[in-house]
């Protein structure tokens, strides 16, 4: 008996494409291997000479927090490009980072999503924290072609749910500015993901029960909203083979990357 995978019922799935999470299965779909397919749109595996070739000549904002992060570190290496900051700078943590020009003609950045920074261990630049409404606001009006992925929760489980609605409320208003600016913005929202839970503090203030409780709101407040698309994380580490961790492991950027670059290059 044939596979889902080898069945072909996978190549007859829709593009991705930012559409209502209104009417979407509770389950997003599942691993064949070390690859994550969607039951929702077809899910390209990009190589990284493929991934440079969709990424070329458009720029790319990554806005949010360290988990959405991971996907500038995957692409940094994944390249061998280089950025403007190292590790031993105060800014390193919350960026803002951004690829060097190079001959890819890349141009990738990514930018924290302004407080709440819940990294008490480590000084942070104050200049260097700027909230995603500023940000979107900056952006002029223009013909370039731009990717902006959003991913806002791990910093916010331990607050009140009414200012993680507040916030992103914010952003959607000033997202709806852009595409007055900028009709042709393409726009996806990156969900939570599952961690370890190690410290108490693990469980009072940043449970996978508060996270997931997060992930149930911003896909509620963007439920009818055909201008974005939503990248799942929480099934796709819900299910993964390795230990979970706030960072998962590999393959988990491999799949948030072929997730990204699927919108962005669905043929």
């Amino acid at each position: 008996q044939s596979s889902v995978v080898h069945s072909g019922v996978l190549s007859r799935l829709p593009p991705c494409q930012p559409s209502a999470l209104g009417s979407r299965a509770e389950v997003a779909g599942f691993y064949w291997g070390k690859y994550w397919h969607s039951g929702i749109c077809k899910i390209r595996q990009f190589s990284n000479e493929q991934a440079m070739s969709c990424l070329r000549n458009k720029t790319v904002y990554l806005l949010g927090d360290s988990t959405i992060r991971q996907l500038f570190q995957f692409y940094l290496a994944a390249f061998k490009l280089k950025s403007n900051t190292t590790k031993k700078m105060p800014s390193a943590y919350i960026g803002p980072m951004a690829l060097l020009p190079n001959k890819h003609q890349l141009d990738i950045l990514f930018r924290f999503h302004g407080n709440p920074v819940a990294k008490a261990s480590k000084w942070q630049l104050k200049k260097c924290i700027d909230y995603v409404v500023n940000v979107l606001d900056a952006i002029q009006s223009d013909e370039k072609d731009r990717v902006i992925v959003l991913s806002l929760w791990a910093h916010f489980a331990s607050h009140s749910p009414k200012l993680y609605e507040d916030r992103l409320r914010a952003i959607l208003d000033a997202l709806q500015r852009l595409w007055e600016r900028n009709p042709r913005t393409l726009v996806l929202f990156k969900g939570a993901n599952t961690r370890e839970h190690k410290l108490v503090f693990h469980y009072m203030h940043n449970s996978d029960w508060l996270s997931r409780d997060l992930n149930r709101r911003l896909k509620k407040m963007i439920s009818n909203n055909s201008h974005v698309g939503f990248m799942d994380a929480w099934d796709m580490t819900n299910a993964q083979f390795n230990k979970h961790l706030v960072h998962p492991a590999e393959p988990h950027v491999l799949n948030l990357s072929n997730q990204m670059l699927s919108y962005v290059c669905p043929d």
